[in-house]
């Protein structure tokens, strides 16, 4: 049962539009009741109001028996959210008395606000008591005349939060009954205990309430900025949660727990929702010490763009962190994995599950830890059919040009020629993809519409003779919005790549191997000359050695552990001026599925306008662990193991034979060429001369 006629509030949707915002939290906007507290006599009708439904009697009288209403009308009267509302009405008299008068008044985070006073007027002495409180919070609730909450506490009523707008005022009614100074039973017809003792109990709507809110276990807790708080709840006959604090932090999809790491204090919210459509609210305070030394935080540490990840044993894992104020860092995991020269990023191949853990550690001595899971699915194995390879005949290389908002994605086709493409976005899952074209040799394509300061990942595509192929997938950072930051294996700013005839850069770059493995030494030959016919200034060479290949020497230059690349400053190139620069480097490791491993040579220089220009360069690889069909090496080799001694002895003359012949024509060989990525081959590729 409703104590009031809810319709007069339903007056304000005779108004569309409404005036600017007065200076009070509440009410004040043309189309609210004015005033915004009334009181009526329930029990004889006596309810006065205007033409829209709103209160307009500010006093009342009764007689012993008659039920009361003081009601108040609210609207949020700014543009933004008011939260932890709380609505109450006092009396000035706990009686009996024979006058009554009624403050209502509601608070909130934004503002509190006093709505004014009505009377009740009564011929003698009487006692009043306090049955109930409802609330019909919402348009919906009061045009329906429906409770969203029924309350029998008399100190006030928690609404919750009340967003603007037009659909979210509400009305409060506040019941009281008029008794004799003798008068000892509930008279209520309402109520459980209609004609029992008072006081009047009423029934117990399907509410949500919080039972406990903490933060690490207590009402209030203090850190150092960037450690974890553990927060833990407990709601009943709730539908529904949400979480919301410092640092931006907001979650609906928890269920009873959370682990935050803020680096301000304030509060945290539990907002939690009942069937019935009631709020309850609950916060808890976190005080953050920010000490004056330079502490180390972790902003995030993802594994392929996510806290955990499931891959087929073998396959490539992106680790992505951000940290602010730390000297250094490591990262551990499976299969013994451990690196502690890497600055944000490493790709790794797990053969086996588990955590990814990385340790950041500050100039106090402050250590931040956070991890990451990584679920490997075993392969299942088709007999006879040989593994999937990428970079067989398409292969990734780099990104260069990069900048706020655009950036030149750069592969090589190493095998007959097709149309290509390549694929990009914000996560492995790439998402966007460039149009397709015929090209053959060194492709590149220019993308943009990029977010700034942000990770990409990106694939090269070809349509090869023996069907689709696809590169690695490499990752490049765009610059920031005030700062150049400097993208993913590069360390300078890279302009125009200029390509052909019209490059006056000569680059190369080989080795003497065909196939490398684990353990090999692999000794590089980087050359450069200036072939046009103007100065060329401020040079720079930069050599990118594949991730699992670690640079050893280097006969000059500076080498980054963090990027795999090698920085060598150059002196201005006149023209007809070249140069060579030699590398060694060890293979620690090698990825199983990939068919060419790709060591790119950038040179950067300023051309005679004033405009920074670039030339690049491949030399390509095969591992030795590449697996050829096992169909066909056994039937290959079935057919020698019938020969005898003297066979063999033959066989292993000839190998070595090839061996030096091979090593001697290849050593000197500086021209393109390409064999199948399953065979035993070597491809040094040269451009921009």
């Amino acid at each position: 049962m409703k104590k009031i006629i809810v319709g007069f509030f339903a007056f304000v949707l005779l108004f569309v539009g409404h005036n600017a915002f007065a200076s009070n939290v509440f009410n004040g906007q043309s189309g609210d009741c004015s005033p915004t507290i009334g009181i009526g006599n329930y029990t004889t009708g006596n309810i006065p109001r205007d033409g829209y439904g709103c209160w307009t009697s500010s006093s009342i009288s009764a007689s012993s028996g008659d039920t009361i209403n003081v009601g108040m009308y609210y609207h949020n009267n700014t543009d933004s959210t008011l939260s932890n509302v709380r609505a109450v009405v006092s009396r000035s008299s706990s009686g009996p008395a024979s006058s009554y008068s009624f403050t209502g008044s509601m608070s909130s985070d934004q503002g509190n606000q006093t709505f004014g006073t009505v009377t009740l007027n009564l011929s003698s002495s009487q006692t009043l008591t306090y049955s109930s409180t409802h609330l019909m919070k919402g348009k919906s609730a009061v045009l329906s005349d429906t409770d969203t909450a029924v309350y029998t506490n008399e100190g006030g009523i928690d609404v919750g939060s009340v967003p603007p707008g037009w659909d979210d005022y509400g009305t409060i009614i506040f019941v009281y009954k008029v008794g004799s100074t003798n008068q000892q039973t509930c008279q209520d017809s309402t109520a459980t205990n209609y004609g029992g003792s008072l006081p009047c109990n009423y029934p117990q709507v399907n509410n949500c309430t919080i039972s406990n809110f903490t933060a690490n276990g207590s009402n209030s807790t203090t850190i150092t900025s960037g450690n974890a708080v553990n927060l833990v709840w407990n709601t009943n006959n709730c539908t529904s949660v949400n979480v919301s604090g410092p640092n931006g932090y907001y979650n609906s999809s928890l269920s009873n727990s959370a682990t935050v790491y803020p680096t301000s204090s304030g509060n945290y919210t539990l907002n939690a929702y009942g069937q019935t459509g009631g709020t309850q609210t609950r916060t808890v305070y976190v005080n953050v010490n920010d000490i004056q030394y330079n502490n180390c935080t972790i902003s995030n540490f993802t594994a392929n763009g996510s806290n955990s990840t499931t891959i087929t044993s073998g396959n490539a894992v992106n680790l992505v962190w951000n940290t602010n104020n730390c000297t250094s860092v490591n990262v551990s995991g499976p299969n013994g994995y451990y690196n502690s020269s890497l600055s944000n990023s490493a790709t790794v191949y797990p053969t086996s599950s588990g955590n990814y853990t990385l340790n950041a550690y500050g100039q106090t001595g402050g250590t931040q830890t956070r991890t990451v899971y990584v679920n490997v699915n075993s392969p299942y194995i088709v007999p006879d059919v040989p593994p999937v390879y990428v970079n067989d005949c398409a292969v990734t290389t780099v990104a260069t040009n990069v900048g706020q908002n655009s950036a030149i994605l750069n592969g090589l086709i190493t095998r007959s020629n097709g149309a290509s493409y390549f694929e990009y976005g914000t996560s492995v899952n790439l998402g966007s993809r460039t149009s397709s074209r015929v090209g053959s040799g060194s492709y590149n394509e220019v993308i943009s519409g990029l977010l700034p300061n942000t990770i990409y990942y990106f694939r090269f595509f070809s349509q090869c003779s023996n069907g689709l192929s696809y590169g690695k997938i490499e990752i490049f950072r765009t610059q920031g919005t005030i700062t150049n930051t400097q993208i993913i294996r590069q360390i300078v700013t890279q302009g125009t790549t200029v390509v052909g005839t019209q490059s006056p850069i000569m680059l190369k770059i080989e080795n003497r191997y065909q196939s490398i493995g684990v353990g090999d030494n692999i000794d590089y030959t980087v050359m450069y000359k200036n072939i046009g016919k103007s100065l060329l200034t401020h040079p720079v060479l930069q050599v990118i050695v594949p991730q699992g290949i670690i640079l050893t020497n280097s006969s000059s230059g500076t080498y980054s552990n963090e990027t795999n690349t090698l920085t060598v400053q150059l002196e201005d190139l006149k023209p007809g001026q070249e140069g060579v620069v030699y590398l060694q480097a060890r293979v620690d490791t090698l990825p199983s599925n990939t068919a060419q491993i790709v060591t790119t040579a950038i040179l950067v220089y300023t051309n005679p306008n004033g405009a920074q220009e670039n030339a690049i360069a491949y030399v390509l690889n095969n591992p030795k662990n590449l697996v050829v069909n096992n169909l066909g090496a056994s039937a290959f080799w079935s057919g020698f193991f019938s020969i005898g001694l003297i066979g063999w002895l033959l066989i292993i003359i000839l190998i070595l034979l090839i061996i030096l012949i091979s090593r001697r024509y290849y050593g000197n060989k500086s021209v393109v060429h390409t064999t199948t990525p399953l065979g035993d081959s070597h491809t040094t590729t040269t451009t921009n001369y």
